[in-house]
């Protein structure tokens, strides 16, 4: 029985690192609607996760969060430059129209 146990602690353990790199994957392809559903799952799992194993887990999880929070703030930056640009066009475009 004691086998079993460990078994299942051992996939839980295995899903969440599992969970981790799915994420990571998403956030780089900027699929971050997914990466928000994946996130409370992985959540979810972690509170479900044994007490001898959330330190392991939970350090794992950490270095995870730091590496998709430095993608966001990646993206965020992409997003703002694109935003300028667009505003910059809108700008030109009106000074345009508004000397023919």
């Amino acid at each position: 029985m004691a086998d079993v146990a460990g078994a299942d602690e051992q996939s839980e353990y295995g899903q969440i690192t599992a969970t981790n790199q799915r994420i990571e994957e998403l956030a780089v392809s900027g699929e971050w609607e997914a990466v928000s559903k994946l996130l409370a799952k992985r959540n979810a799992m972690l509170r479900d996760l044994e007490d001898k194993q959330k330190e392991a887990v939970l350090r794992l999880t950490i270095q995870s969060t730091a590496r998709i929070r430095t993608l966001v703030e990646k993206a965020k930056d992409d997003i703002g430059r694109e935003l300028g640009q667009l505003q910059r066009g809108r700008e030109a475009t009106a000074s345009y129209n508004a000397n023919t």
